[in-house]
């Protein structure tokens, strides 16, 4: 995938995010990581390390140089820092649904409760082709979706091809198509993970500030997911305006 000299936002600092501060430097990008923990594995790694929040360094940050912001666990600040700076790709390297949590820390500020929403979920999976479904949480409001059996592994540095070089099996469609199928007739975004190189994705940017935009439409439920060609997850949640709200 070609990229320009934009921004690059890194959503965690350990392994995976190691991995594309190593991609990053190598191709000359400009690269910000975010971790709550200021001694996670980049740190070593990074040209300038943030403790006080001055996010205004991000506009500082030239082509090839990195930044670590060390930010609350909750993720609180991640909305703002996305509102206020363009980054062409955001790459999620923590082991949860980054785009989940985003969506609940974005709406909970606006004073809105969030929770699971286990009928709607239960509803998706009758959508998606059982052989699909890697894990199903309804309580939590959680499938996670792939088109690799349990027990193999992608090969290594896969490009996403339609046909899989371990199963042989042709897609019929990329997986995040079929998971916006799935979620037809409901408000839902599946968000797509771009291969930016060999076992690293990352989100558009553009994609990230229209989540926004659609989220402040919502009224009472969603589901928001992240998909390449080959993994997905959804979850599907309720929302309960707060008597304070003006949302």
């Amino acid at each position: 995938m070609s990229l320009s000299r934009e921004q690059i936002l890194v959503i965690g600092g350990g392994e995976v995010g190691y991995t594309a501060l190593k991609f990053c430097k190598k191709n000359n990008f400009s690269v910000i990581i975010v971790d709550s923990n200021p001694h996670c594995k980049i740190r070593s790694e990074v040209d300038l390390f943030e403790r006080n929040h001055d996010f205004d360094k991000i506009k500082q940050i030239p082509a090839g140089k990195s930044i670590l912001f060390t930010i609350n666990e909750s993720l609180n600040e991640l909305p703002s820092i996305l509102q206020r700076f363009e980054f062409e790709y955001i790459i999620p390297a923590i082991p949860i649904h980054a785009m989940a949590k985003l969506t609940y820390v974005y709406l909970n500020q606006k004073g809105i409760e969030v929770n699971p929403s286990p009928n709607l979920i239960q509803f998706i999976k009758t959508r998606i082709e059982p052989s699909l479904i890697h894990s199903y949480n309804q309580k939590e409001g959680i499938i996670v979706a792939s088109f690799m059996p349990h027990g193999l592994e992608c090969a290594p540095n896969c490009c996403e091809f339609m046909d899989c070089p371990v199963t042989g099996i042709e897609k019929p469609k990329p997986l995040h198509e079929l998971l916006k199928d799935a979620c037809k007739g409901f408000p839902a975004k599946i968000l797509v993970s771009k291969q930016i190189t060999a076992n690293l994705g990352g989100i558009p940017g553009k994609s990230v500030n229209e989540l926004f935009s659609f989220i402040d439409l919502l009224n009472d439920q969603m589901i928001i997911g992240t998909a390449c060609m080959c993994h997905g997850i959804i979850n599907a949640i309720e929302l309960t305006k707060s008597k304070s709200s003006d949302f």
